[in-house]
């Protein structure tokens, strides 16, 4: 519990000190979401913890306005972002490294990576004794967070809703204490509730959101609960970074205090219990920690759900930029514009983006139908966190590595044996089966908008 209590400590003293709260008006909610370094003090038998990446955010975009060119962020919820964000994290690193092997690095600069190479397939991992956590200011969309409400939160919802009702007798007999998230429900009989007819159970669901929406505005985006399943299977890297990195995984989930839930412990078990039905700990070396911690003392809370409040229209993201990475930046040659302008971590500054729309505040969504117009405008408010920004940055890289020409490594990545164990493997079969797409980038390069 201490060292949960540290990991939402830094995630939230740096939101206090961010100039992104200012972005934020009092009456707007949102969700704060950051991974998290746990890392050995020197001489000491105490651990430090720094962030390493930070996001806020709540909003998806919907299937009108996705993007198969990969410019457009499609899912921006905190936790997703903070992956991506860490991700970024991740890229540098590569460049780093590479120029380690091309040009011979001084140790001392190499000592201060969190990474080092492992001596097997010289892939990076984490030194040792150096883990990763995940917080997430409420618990994460989808199955996990279906937990009970307090009585008298319940009453208030059904009292709200009916006043929007005249047919109230209806209203009345579809009253549950069970917390829905706005997609399908699946059973929680394991918390002692009985289960609502409305409700079925999947391995796989979209993103919560507005039913009376047009289908065509609705998103496709699998829910948070989902994705951090993946991430807990597949690691956080991603499937084109195992090109230079083993798989990272989450070494424990922490998750801010919903007041509105009748205890801590079911809120908790929401989460556990999930996990637990994807059949993880079968694919994993050790079962991961979830905790949930209060977290009323920071300022954070005043943007928190509550009743009147609303949904923010941005989504914030934010990099670490470590010491170790500017003479590589500053050394890179025959870099795309795309890159050098929106990538590459010079400075601290967070990415404020139109969380509906997945691209740069400031910026349109074209309605041109003309698609190379459509496409130039779509790069112009590109996030560094999209999927074209990736995508651009692993290119330049294998062809800075010059070990495999791009189209030879995207054959060695396809090869899922080489990358995934058997029971890797055997999650991403069920994924493809049950959800009817794939996790990554399809065989011919294009990019999954999806995932």
């Amino acid at each position: 519990m201490k060292s949960a209590t540290r990991v939402a400590s830094a995630v939230q003293n740096w939101f206090d000190s961010s100039p992104c709260q200012k972005k934020y008006s009092q009456d707007d909610w949102t969700v704060l979401s950051g991974v998290v370094l746990q890392y050995p003090l020197f001489e000491s038998e105490q651990y430090g913890f720094r962030v390493l990446a930070c996001a806020t955010g709540s909003k998806c975009v919907g299937r009108d306005r996705s993007d198969s060119n990969g410019f457009v962020v499609n899912d921006c919820h905190a936790e997703v972002l903070a992956r991506r964000s860490f991700m970024r994290f991740l890229y540098h690193e590569a460049m780093f490294w590479i120029s380690v092997s091309k040009r011979g690095i001084s140790s001392e600069l190499v000592n201060n990576s969190i990474f080092r190479r492992k001596d097997s397939n010289g892939k990076l991992v984490l030194k040792k004794d150096y883990t990763i956590h995940l917080y997430i200011s409420e618990s994460p969309c989808g199955e996990a967070s279906v937990y009970p409400l307090k009585s008298e939160v319940v009453d208030k919802y059904v009292a709200d809703r009916m006043q929007r009702n005249i047919n109230s007798k209806d209203m009345e007999q579809t009253r549950t204490k069970l917390r829905k998230t706005g997609a399908k429900l699946c059973e929680v009989n394991t918390l002692g509730l009985k289960s609502d007819s409305n409700t079925h159970k999947t391995q796989f669901r979209t993103k919560s959101g507005r039913s009376d929406i047009p289908l065509y505005r609705q998103t496709t985006s699998i829910s948070c609960s989902n994705k951090i399943a993946k991430w807990m299977i597949l690691g956080l890297q991603g499937t084109l970074l195992t090109h230079w990195f083993d798989h990272l995984y989450l070494s424990s989930i922490v998750i801010g205090q919903d007041q509105l839930c009748e205890s801590i412990q079911l809120q908790e078990d929401a989460l556990t219990q999930f996990l637990r039905q994807q059949h993880l700990n079968n694919s994993m070396k050790k079962p991961i920690s979830c905790t949930v911690v209060p977290s009323a003392k920071y300022r954070f809370t005043a943007h928190k759900r509550t009743f009147g409040a609303r949904i923010a229209s941005i989504a914030v993201n934010w990099t670490e930029c470590e010491s170790h990475w500017q003479n590589v930046l500053t050394t890179m040659l025959n870099i795309d514009p795309f890159i050098k302008k929106r990538f590459l971590c010079d400075t601290r500054k967070e990415e404020v983006l139109l969380a509906a729309c997945g691209i740069l505040e400031g910026g349109r969504y074209p309605k041109t139908t003309d698609v190379d117009e459509k496409r130039l405008r779509l790069r112009r408010t590109a996030s560094r966190l999209s999927k074209a920004s990736f995508f651009a940055v692993w290119q330049y890289l294998m062809q800075t590595n010059k070990v495999d020409s791009c189209i030879e490594a995207k054959k060695r990545i396809w090869n899922a044996s080489e990358h995934l164990s058997k029971a890797q493997q055997k999650y991403v079969q069920m994924y493809r089966s049950r959800n009817g797409r794939n996790l990554n980038l399809d065989q011919e390069g294009s990019i999954d908008t999806n995932a």
